[in-house]
Formats: C-alpha cells, sequence, structure tokens
C-alpha cells in the first residue's frame, strides 16, 4: 500500500505530465499553423501540423520536467523566417513578429484559460492553495480535499492538472519571449550585416544560460510563482471570481 507521501508524488507526476502532454502539443501545433499561414511551410513539411505529442516532446525537456517539474517541447521546430515575404517591411515584420512569438503567445492564452477555469470552480481562495504547492513543488490532492471537503475527486484531479499547465505555461511564456525575441534580433542583425552571423551559436548557448539559471536560483523560480499569483488575482477579479 503507497504511503500518504509516494501517492502525493505519483499525483505530482501524473498531473504536470498530462499538463506537459496537452501543453507542448497544443502549442507545437499552433506554432507550425501560424507560421504556415505567415508564409513559411517548412514546419508543415517536417510533420509538425499534428496533434501527435511525439513530434512536439523534448526528451531533455521531458527529464526535466520529472527531475525539476519544469519541462518544454521541440524548440527547433523547422522554421525559415527568409521565406516569409510581403510587400511592405512593415507587413513582412509584423508577419515575422506573429511567427517568432506564436509559442509564447499560445502559452499565455493557454494559462489564461486555465487560470480562469480554475477560478470559476473554486473561487480567488484557490489561489493561495496553488501558490503554496508551486512554492513546494508538489500537488497535494489531500491539501485540495480539505479545504474543499465537498468537491468530487475528478474535479481535484483536473485542478491539479490546471494548475500545473499554469505553471508550465507562465515559465515557457517568459522563456519563448526572451528565446524568439534574440532569434528575431538575430535574424534582424544578419539580415543587416551577414557577418554576424557566427554569433548565433553564442546567442544559443547564453539562452540556454537563463534556463539553467532558473534551475538553481531560487529567486528567480520564486519571481515566476508570485508572477503567477498577482496575475490569477487580476483574472480574478475580471471574472468576479
Amino acid at each position: 500500500m503507497l504511503s500518504v507521501r509516494s501517492a502525493e508524488f505519483f499525483i505530482t507526476m501524473i498531473s504536470f505530465f498530462l499538463a506537459y502532454i496537452f501543453v507542448v502539443t497544443f502549442v507545437g501545433y499552433f506554432r507550425a499553423w501560424v507560421t504556415d499561414k505567415m508564409g513559411d511551410d517548412s514546419a508543415v513539411e517536417a510533420g509538425y501540423l499534428t496533434l501527435n505529442p511525439l513530434p512536439h516532446m523534448d526528451l531533455v525537456g521531458l527529464v526535466c520536467l520529472f527531475l525539476f517539474h519544469i519541462g518544454w517541447g521541440n524548440f527547433h521546430m523547422p522554421f525559415n523566417p527568409a521565406r516569409i515575404i510581403a510587400r511592405s517591411p512593415i507587413v513582412r515584420w509584423i508577419k515575422l513578429c506573429v511567427a517568432y512569438f506564436a509559442d509564447a503567445i499560445a502559452h499565455i492564452v493557454l494559462a489564461t484559460v486555465a487560470m480562469a477555469g480554475l477560478l470559476l470552480m473554486f473561487g480567488q481562495s484557490v489561489l493561495n492553495i496553488s501558490v503554496g504547492m508551486m512554492l513546494d513543488g508538489e500537488l497535494s490532492h489531500m491539501i485540495f480535499s480539505l479545504n474543499y471537503p465537498n468537491s468530487p475527486s475528478v474535479l481535484i484531479s483536473i485542478a491539479l492538472i490546471l494548475i500545473a499547465s499554469i505553471y508550465l505555461n507562465i515559465f515557457l511564456a517568459g522563456i519563448n519571449l526572451v528565446f524568439r525575441g534574440l532569434e528575431l534580433f538575430m535574424f534582424w542583425l544578419i539580415e543587416k550585416h551577414p557577418h554576424y552571423a557566427k554569433y548565433n551559436n553564442i546567442a544559443t548557448i547564453f539562452l540556454y544560460a537563463i534556463v539553467v539559471s532558473i534551475f538553481v536560483t531560487p529567486q528567480l523560480r520564486l519571481f515566476l510563482v508570485m508572477t503567477i499569483a498577482h496575475w490569477g488575482s487580476l483574472i480574478a477579479h475580471l471574472f468576479g471570481a
């Protein structure tokens, strides 16, 4: 028979894994669709316009999900910004921005929907419980049951998946804003000054250093959770939860 702690650990892993599968699949599909609509069908040709989770998953991201409860999908989906053209330079750069930041947009929308659903189900009081779980790194079915004794077990299980989804989406939205922002800057720089292409690998290493710093710096993780808490309060006021 599983101990309470073992059961909670198992619930945490399952909740994060289910959230991860949904998040990376939807975001990967959305990015492939957006880049295709903007003019580059590289991702579609490579088979990323699919709801099959496997092409959208990243092995290192999946391992980090189980180790640190933070994971990411395939950052290296084929994308050729040179294929995105328009008659007007302004329109072209708008299309480029939409293509580059499609991931971040999708993550923010998913996190907002998940937060709204959580608040509508349990009210604003759920924010304090959720923040505590994020800081502890454990999603507790028992804590939810004690605070909401009349809630069915299935509803609580859904709530835990929503919390994991919010945490993953906000983290990945931030990472994507930095990652894609630097990629877009490097594209602009290389387009204007081709000799800067030799610094592209250095920029990639810098981005991965940012991701690693989040794992080893508790203050950054705390900032992430506090951002979720304040943002959740704002949504609660908007929805009157």
